[in-house]
């Protein structure tokens, strides 16, 4: 390729790929979809970076599909005068699941999620040679900049939506485990006095983990879910409300940062070989 043409097509990729383009504000934004067909360039970056990008794609739509089929859920309720809380998992027909099937998807979802945050990172590292290589296709580059200008949000997805749902189950999978370690015997509670049938129980035996907490726990979680002000909570509970608050927003701002931990990873692994072996 001569000098000339070279330095023009550079110049139209670069208008291509770093060009704003003005969307009006009546139009909704349309959710991000890859298009990338599978064609290759025939050039080595350009195509490995694009192999990258769709076989990333692919784990976070797999990742998300199973995410949102299952649902975490944490309650307090109150027992012969005691105040207990609860978790479980249900799925999107509002079956439960089984406390092993909920350790399963719960650390599943950990380190799959990890790894997809580190292969994101790993994939964002080349972004440059590919978008380097692009003028080395002539005309070409043309068809397949759209497709390089689309593999930062891809990456973008896995390295910030991904992780923060991993950072999510982190978070669900203490607290499981938790209550797997603190829990009290379901046959010692009086599960009718709240009104379940013997069916009920029987339902929910293998399903659902109760452990005793302090009373005003439970008397939070209620205030929490009434309809008074911020001003109104913070005058009743004493301040309580307002410190929990900022906790969980140090804790939060903590967590940004997924840990790529190998030791870790290689813990999760194991756990989860064990499991399968179980299972």
């Amino acid at each position: 390729m001569n000098t000339k043409l070279w330095i023009k097509s550079l110049l139209l990729i670069g208008f291509i790929l770093f060009t704003p383009f003005e969307i009006s504000a009546k139009k909704e934004k349309k959710p991000f979809k890859w298009e990338w067909d599978g064609t290759k360039s025939g050039n080595k970056e350009v195509d490995s970076y694009l192999m990258q990008c769709d076989t990333l794609w692919n784990k976070i739509q797999s990742y998300q599909e199973n995410i949102n089929q299952y649902e975490y859920k944490n309650d307090t309720v109150l027992i012969a005068g005691k105040a207990y809380e609860m978790v479980w998992m249900e799925d999107v027909n509002s079956q439960l699941l089984s406390t092993a099937n909920i350790n399963w998807q719960l650390l599943n979802s950990v380190l799959t999620g990890t790894v997809i945050v580190l292969d994101g990172t790993l994939v964002g590292l080349q972004t440059v040679n590919a978008t380097l290589a692009l003028p080395n296709l002539g005309f070409a580059a043309i068809s397949y900049a759209k497709y390089l200008k689309a593999g930062p949000k891809i990456i973008g997805m896995a390295t910030k939506e991904i992780k923060e749902i991993v950072n999510m189950r982190k978070h669900q999978w203490g607290n499981w485990k938790d209550l797997k370690n603190d829990h009290v015997d379901i046959k010692t509670l009086d599960l009718s006095s709240i009104g379940l049938t013997e069916n009920d129980i029987k339902k929910i035996s293998n399903c659902v983990f109760f452990r005793e907490v302090a009373s005003d726990e439970y008397i939070q979680t209620e205030i929490i879910s009434t309809e008074k002000s911020l001003e109104d909570l913070t005058k009743e509970d004493g301040g309580k409300l307002l410190a929990m608050a900022q906790q969980e927003i140090r804790e939060a701002t903590e967590e940004e940062q997924v840990e790529i931990d190998e030791e870790e990873l290689k813990r999760l692994e194991e756990e989860l070989q064990k499991m399968e072996q179980n299972s």
